[in-house]
C-alpha cells in the first residue's frame, strides 16, 4: 500500500477531495482489525429496553429532521439532456442512463450507479417518460426525470399503539443483545460520529442492510441505526463552541430519512460500517467506493498451510504475499494476499492468519477465492468449506 499524505478537513467545509482525503483516512483507520478490537464508542448514547420512550423520539426526531427537507425540497426532479453533456463517443459509460444519472443529472440525490440501476427498477428514474433499464443509452433532448422518495420505513413507527410498541420493543431488543461484550468479541458500537457521518461498528450475525426478503423475518443493521445515531444537526462530535444547525444549514446539505450504510458487509463478518446520514455525505461516500478510493482490509484464519499456487491467476510478490487475478461469478476479481503466521490445530491441524485485500467487490470474493484458489477456506466457512 502507498503512503498517502492529505490535510483533513471537516466535510461541512468541502464535499470534494478533502472529504474523499477523509474517507481515505477513516478507511485506513477503520478497515484494520485493530480498530474495532480496541476502539472506544463516540456518539449517541446506547438506548437500553428500558427506554421505550427515548426511543420514540428518537425515531421522532429522524423524521421531524426528514420532514423539514421534504417542506423544502423539489420531489420530482428533471433533467434535459444536452450535447455538451455527452461525450463525443456515445458507447463511452457516461451515456448510460444510470452513470448519467448519478454523475451528471442527479449527483446530490442518486448516491452511485447503483442506486441509480435500483431506481431504474423501481421506476423513480425514468427516461422521457418510460420505465427502462438503467443500460439505456441516453442522447440529446432526452428527459430525464428522478422522482426523489425521502419516506422511509426504517423511522416510520405504525401509528396503532400495539404496532409501534412491537416495532420499538423488536429494535431495542436486537440493539441490547449485539452490545452485549459476552456476545461477540467485536459488540455493536458508535466507532465515529459528527452532524454528517458515522462509522459503526457492525457484529458478526447481522445483515447490514435489510432486502424485500428480510421484511417481517429478521432485522438488519440499518433498521436498528435510528437507534444509535443522532439526526444532523444535533449530533456530538464537532466540538462544543460550533453551532451544529449553523453548519449543517450553511453547507446547502439535506438529512437522510434513516441513516444509510455505504457499503455491506456479509452476516457473518465483523467490522466498521461507514454510515451517511446527510445526502452529500451519501453521495460523496458511495462515489468513493465506486470509484475505488478507500482501501479495505480483512483478517481472515483459513484451514490449512497457504502455498502460493504457481499458477496465472497468481501474481507473485515475495514469500509472505502475493496477487489473485481468478473471475468470479466470470467476472475479473482481483485479491491481494499477506500471509501472517501460522498455528497448530487438534481439529484442523493447522491454521494459517491472512490479510486479504479485496480490489474488486464481489461477491463472497474472499471466501471463494480462500477456497477455490488457494485450497484454504475460511474457517467456519459453512458455503465453500
Amino acid at each position: 500500500m502507498k503512503k498517502q499524505e492529505s490535510i483533513y478537513r471537516h466535510p461541512s467545509q468541502s464535499f470534494r477531495s478533502p472529504f474523499h482525503s477523509f474517507i481515505f483516512l477513516l478507511s485506513i483507520l477503520f478497515f484494520r482489525w485493530i480498530s474495532f478490537e480496541h476502539g472506544a464508542a463516540v456518539g449517541a448514547l446506547m438506548i437500553t429496553s428500558k427506554s421505550s420512550t427515548l426511543a420514540l423520539e428518537r425515531f421522532q426526531a429522524w423524521n421531524n429532521n426528514n420532514a423539514k427537507s421534504i417542506e423544502s425540497s423539489t420531489t420530482l426532479l428533471e433533467f434535459v439532456v444536452r450535447q455538451e453533456d455527452l461525450h463525443d463517443d456515445e458507447n463511452d459509460r457516461i451515456s448510460r442512463l444510470s452513470h448519467f444519472a448519478a454523475t451528471k443529472a442527479f449527483t446530490n440525490a442518486l448516491q452511485s450507479s447503483n442506486a441509480a440501476n435500483r431506481a431504474c427498477r423501481s421506476g423513480n428514474l425514468m427516461l422521457n417518460q418510460a420505465k427502462v433499464s438503467g443500460a439505456r443509452r441516453v442522447k440529446a433532448g432526452d428527459t430525464i426525470t428522478y422522482l426523489n422518495d425521502k419516506s422511509d420505513r426504517r423511522t416510520n413507527v405504525p401509528d396503532d399503539p400495539d404496532r409501534a410498541e412491537r416495532f420499538i420493543n423488536a429494535r431495542l431488543r436486537l440493539v441490547d443483545t449485539l452490545s452485549e461484550k459476552g456476545f461477540s468479541h467485536s459488540p455493536l458500537r458508535v466507532l465515529y460520529e459528527d452532524h454528517c457521518m458515522a462509522v459503526v461498528c457492525k457484529p458478526a450475525g447481522i445483515h447490514s442492510m435489510s432486502w424485500s426478503g428480510s421484511f417481517g423475518k429478521s432485522l438488519c443493521l440499518d433498521e436498528i441505526l435510528p437507534l444509535l445515531l443522532e439526526p444532523p444537526g444535533t449530533s456530538p462530535g464537532v466540538g462544543k463552541d460550533n453551532n451544529i444547525e449553523e453548519i449543517f444549514r450553511d453547507t446547502d446539505d439535506e438529512s437522510l430519512p434513516a441513516p444509510l450504510p455505504r457499503h455491506r458487509l456479509d452476516r457473518r463478518v465483523a467490522g466498521p460500517v461507514i454510515v451517511a446520514k446527510s445526502r452529500k455525505a451519501s453521495v460523496e461516500i458511495g462515489r468513493s467506493f465506486e470509484e475505488k478510493r478507500v482501501t479495505k482490509e480483512y483478517r481472515a484464519i483459513v484451514v490449512g498451510k497457504v502455498e502460493i499456487p504457481q499458477a496465472d491467476s497468481v501474481l507473485y510478490n515475495n514469500s509472505t504475499s502475493f496477487t489473485i487475478h481468478s473471475d468470479v461469478d466470470g467476472k475479473p476479481s482481483e485479491t491481494f494476499v499477506v500471509i501472517l503466521g501460522q498455528t497448530s490445530c487438534h481439529v484442523n491441524r493447522l491454521l494459517t492468519d491472512l490479510k486479504l485485500f479485496p480490489r474488486t467487490g464481489r461477491k463472497h470474493q474472499l471466501r471463494i477465492h480462500c477456497a477455490n484458489v488457494l485450497g484454504t477456506p475460511i474457517l467456519g466457512d459453512d458455503l465453500y468449506h
